[in-house]
């Protein structure tokens, strides 16, 4: 198994009582073209004027908010090596990570693609990492990856996680970064 997976913008991942549950949302394109939208309603006749037998066709909207992000598998740089997840998404000039627990929530932080672009091609592998600035909602900061003579890199933002080189370059990729190691 890849220790990446695309979750699409109609796919929501859960996890309950230890089992992944991955809801999956038909695109509203589809759900139109297949009728799925579609809702035969009988509206009262002195609300609508209408006649009792007739039937108005309402379309609804999806409620699920859609966004397109990779999710790289990792673990806690501790000693125990508690499992963490890393999800990249760009956002038009950015690309957000958001470190944390399988199923939870932390900070996000931003950097910009041009930021993060730079940082990569003045790389000096004997420095052993790469910093980029950064912000959280709130504050500025830096994204840290940190290099070993291991298969994994450390990355941190706001949290940390060690998730394999290959794996990050892989997800790097996705999003159009070149990664130079």
């Amino acid at each position: 198994m890849a220790m990446f997976r695309w979750l699409s913008r109609y796919v929501k991942k859960i996890e309950v009582f230890g089992v992944g549950i991955e809801l999956r949302e038909i695109p509203a394109e589809q759900a139109k073209a297949l009728e799925l939208l579609t809702v035969e309603a009988r509206p009262q006749a002195a609300q609508s004027g209408a006649g009792q037998g007739e039937s108005v066709s309402v379309t609804a909207e999806p409620i699920v908010q859609r966004q397109d992000y990779i999710c790289v598998l990792g673990t806690t740089p501790s000693s125990r090596r508690s499992p963490r997840e890393m999800d990249l998404m760009a956002e038009g000039e950015e690309i957000q990570l958001h470190i944390h627990q399988p199923g939870g929530s932390q900070a996000k932080m931003w950097v910009e693609r041009k930021a993060i672009e730079e940082a990569f091609a003045s790389w000096d592998p004997a420095s052993g990492e790469i910093s980029v600035q950064a912000r959280t909602a709130r504050k500025e900061g830096q994204v840290l990856f940190v290099f070993d003579d291991s298969d994994e890199v450390e990355v941190q933002a706001c949290w940390w996680i060690w998730v394999g080189k290959q794996n990050l370059k892989a997800a790097l990729a996705e999003l159009g970064l070149r990664a130079p190691w």
